[in-house]
């Protein structure tokens, strides 16, 4: 993975713990990582994180067709 990626996984990780309004720990964050890590990929996520889109737990797994047509 590299290093882009990574970052842009941690900051769409803490945007999905800010709007569900998640305690900021470290458990939840390796929840939600393993969520994202499961659902997008490298270059999905770099695009989601890039373009600032936002969304909560849920969405990430009930609306992720959707999520995905926003990136192209």
């Amino acid at each position: 993975m590299t290093h882009d990626a990574a970052t842009a996984y941690a900051c769409v990780a803490y945007r999905v713990m800010e709007y569900d309004r998640e305690p900021l720990t470290e458990e939840q964050f390796e929840v939600i990582l393993e969520m994202l890590f499961g659902f997008y990929n490298e270059r999905e996520i770099e695009k989601i994180y890039q373009q600032n889109i936002v969304f909560g737990s849920n969405d990430a797994i009930i609306n992720e067709e959707k999520i995905k047509g926003k990136l192209e």
